[in-house]
């Protein structure tokens, strides 16, 4: 059994500041930080993770989510995701987050398109045991739609 640990945090915190710095626009990420525990963030289905909230994990906040991988070998998608949320075309948004892992691994992150799993963005990025904090700009080139997912997947 292969068990590693991922930390996630400030997911802008958590994933995005969909703008407030970017056109006036508020962050569409609800309870980025995990301060009311893990609503209204969902996960996939499958027995091979769990997730929970934890302090003090040395990220960016007192909170953290931690993705605890109890089998590798899982044929199931581990993937945290939240959704639906308004992009506009042309419009510029900021993804951001803080992360560390307790070994070397890589992870996507992506915005679903219309949840169809078509991307407007995605992005792999290798995560360390220290914690590395992640910036990502995504300039909307699809149509204005409410129906995207920001998804997180191991």
């Amino acid at each position: 059994m292969d068990r590693k640990g991922i930390y996630l945090a400030a997911i802008i915190s958590v994933f995005m500041l969909l703008g407030s710095i970017c056109l006036g626009q508020e962050n569409q990420i609800i309870n980025g930080e995990f301060d009311a525990g893990i609503e209204p963030w969902q996960r996939s289905p499958g027995d091979g993770y769990t997730i929970n909230v934890v302090q003090d994990a040395g990220l960016s906040g007192t909170n953290a989510l931690k993705i605890d991988v109890l089998d590798a070998t899982a044929q199931e998608s581990i993937m945290i995701y939240q959704g639906s949320f308004a992009l506009e075309l042309g419009a510029k948004y900021h993804i951001g987050f803080t992360a560390k892992a307790d070994a070397d691994r890589q992870i996507g992150v992506l915005l679903e398109q219309d949840g169809n799993w078509a991307y407007a963005w995605h992005e792999w990025i290798d995560l360390t045991p220290s914690p590395q904090t992640f910036s990502f700009e995504h300039i909307h080139d699809h149509s204005t739609t409410t129906s995207q997912h920001l998804n997180l997947w191991v």
